[in-house]
């Protein structure tokens, strides 16, 4: 990213406004406030030439609408202090600043120099407002946070949002901020790294969400993030972020939800290019439901472009509960779960141009167990809802498609290779159309209309890449399909034929293929 170079003038903004009298309205004057690590508690201004401590400038010179100028350095919490910083107004933050009483400041916040560091006895960041206020936060190592019976948290959970913790807001930006080290619980626990409830507009860009934990023991949910209640009428949105090594507790609970992320009852939630890769690595509990990222009543929610890589629990990515959307352009590989993808109860979803696949080690599943790397189940009490799964290449599982009770699906225009059942239905209350799909190389034999038998050459399933070689029989099979890109945003059809559609999630043209590459 370009370093952020700003001057120290103040930047005026004019607005005329006509009006029958002809009158100017006032001009508006956007006030930066500057901070150093031990900088003046008594400042009237915090000004370059004087900048402030940090806790000063926020509660005490920042007016609504200012920007902070955070300086490269650490910053710890004050004495007998809940949280290192507290912000209940508009403001902006930016960190990984340097400047002096006669240089203009330059800030890198790819460079997260500018550390708050909680040293596990207080929160780090707590953000509460009324409902109107604007939170910028951006180029901050945020680490060393503990939520351990700290007010507020959410039900009656031992501690929550120990990195950030953030509510009732208008707007909240997070980005180019490195989340490390923070433990929401030590009995229970919610959103280890970040928690936010009621936040009208989220954006979460260009984070890394490192070894968060929710709890030390019992019951918790989302270590590294927790979102609930948010998006209306706007967004909640995570694109380009890291989440590695984050941990729910050790104990391994059945209700345990999302070592990676949760998000709940809000809207509009697009899960966009994030890496989720060693999630719940090193507890390993069995029972993690949605160890990368668990989604329940989402109205309208995109994944796409992700990748999921050698995360642990029983299914990698969860969906449930009166959710509907689109799941494009991922990839799920080597991720010891029984599931990498599920969808539980009254869900609705289109899934489309996704690579599935398990590790091979010698013609077998790697690391034992079942493994199933598409699974939907209905709810009982409610007509099946749609699901359609369409242009996917599937492969290197036990079971490539598992449809269980109560459940309306369309599985067409799949690749499904080198596994041991590659569709299995449920007996009870399934309606399920299988039309045009490629079977090779599995062990059992396959439902459906229109099969096609023949090798779909794929680069290297033993080590991920799903891609099609020349001479793949998956190339030019399928016609009228409504799909204009493959998993790589390349478009379709690329063919001439009357079939110009290829099966699977990649459409074949003549390039390099380079070795499956997962940040």
């Amino acid at each position: 990213m370009k370093k952020l170079r700003l001057t120290l003038a103040i930047l005026i903004l004019f607005s005329i406004v006509q009006t029958p009298t002809n009158q100017v309205k006032a001009e508006t004057r956007v006030q930066y406030r500057y901070v150093v690590p031990d900088g003046s508690t008594t400042s009237a201004y915090c000004s370059a030439q004087e900048p402030c401590d940090l806790g000063r400038a926020i509660d005490v010179v920042a007016q609504p609408g200012d920007t902070i100028i955070v300086h490269s350095g650490t910053y710890y919490p004050p004495l007998q202090a809940i949280d290192l910083l507290f912000i209940n107004k508009s403001l902006t933050l930016w960190g990984s600043c340097e400047f002096d009483a006669s240089t203009p400041f330059v800030c890198d916040p790819d460079a997260r120099s500018s550390i708050l560091d909680a040293q596990n006895a207080n929160r780090v960041i707590r953000v509460g407002g009324t409902g109107g206020e604007e939170v910028h936060i951006e180029g901050f190592t945020i680490m060393g946070g503990t939520g351990v019976s700290m007010f507020p948290c959410y039900a009656s959970y031992n501690g929550c949002g120990a990195g950030i913790h953030a509510t009732d807001l208008e707007s909240l930006t997070l980005k180019n901020n490195y989340i490390y080290d923070n433990q929401a619980g030590n009995t229970s626990g919610i959103g280890g790294g970040f928690f936010a409830k009621e936040i009208n507009f989220l954006q979460v860009e260009h984070n890394s969400f490192r070894f968060n934990q929710a709890t030390q023991t019992g019951l918790g949910w989302g270590g590294a993030a927790f979102v609930a209640d948010s998006g209306g009428p706007n967004a909640v949105i995570f694109e380009n972020n890291q989440f590695f090594g984050n941990e729910i507790s050790e104990d391994d609970l059945p209700n345990n939800l999302g070592a990676g992320l949760v998000v709940t009852r809000s809207n509009n939630v697009q899960i966009h290019e994030n890496a989720f890769e060693q999630q719940n690595a090193m507890n390993q509990n069995v029972n993690l439901i949605g160890t990368s990222l668990y989604l329940s009543e989402i109205t309208g929610f995109s994944i796409k472009r992700n990748t999921f890589k050698d995360n642990w629990g029983s299914s990698d990515t969860s969906i449930g509960i009166l959710s509907d959307g689109s799941i494009s352009q991922n990839k799920w590989w080597n991720n010891m779960v029984f599931y990498n993808l599920e969808l539980l109860g009254d869900v609705q979803a289109d899934i489309s141009n996704n690579f599935l696949g398990r590790q091979m080690l010698g013609g077998t599943v790697s690391r034992g167990g079942g493994s199933t790397n598409i699974y939907l189940k209905g709810d009982p009490s409610s007509p099946p809802k749609g699901i359609k799964i369409v242009f996917n290449t599937i492969a290197a599982a036990d079971c490539g498609i598992e449809v269980g009770d109560n459940s309306s699906v369309d599985i067409a225009a799949n690749i499904f290779t080198e596994l041991t059942v590659p569709i299995l239905l449920s007996q009870i209350n399934v309606t399920a159309t299988i039309d045009q799909n490629l079977f090779y190389s599995n062990t059992n034999s396959p439902p459906g209309n229109n099969p096609i038998f023949e090798d779909p050459k794929l680069v290297d399933v033993a080590n991920g890449d799903f891609h099609l070689l020349p001479g793949s029989g998956a190339i030019d099979r399928i016609s009228g399909a409504d799909f204009d890109e493959d998993i790589d945003g390349d478009t379709r059809p690329f063919g001439l034929s009357s079939t110009p559609y290829d099966v699977g999630a990649d459409e074949f043209r003549y390039k390099i293929f380079l070795p499956l590459i997962v940040r």
